[in-house]
């Protein structure tokens, strides 16, 4: 699993760090992962709530987008939506 976000690298070490996340964020401050996954927001150079899930094939198998951030996929969603992916 990996977090993308158009925060910089240094908002997202502190952010694992504070948080003890297992896994990767990464730094889009181009917004280049952004706009090919179609999860822009609506407030200029930022990025939408999103879940995308990609599939062993490389296929998107989910793509689910929050036009407010402050309006998260709810955590069971999302791990129905990875382990639909897996099988």
């Amino acid at each position: 699993m990996i977090g993308i976000s158009t925060d910089s690298v240094d908002s997202h070490r502190n952010f694992k760090e504070k948080y003890d996340f297992p896994f990767t964020l990464l730094s889009d401050e181009k917004g280049e992962a952004v706009g090919k996954y179609g999860v822009k927001s609506w407030l200029p150079g930022r990025s939408a709530r999103a879940v995308v899930v990609i599939g062993k094939d490389g296929t998107i198998k989910e793509h689910s987008v929050k036009s407010l951030s402050v309006f998260r996929p709810k955590d069971e969603d999302i791990i129905a939506a990875i382990k639909a992916a897996a099988a």
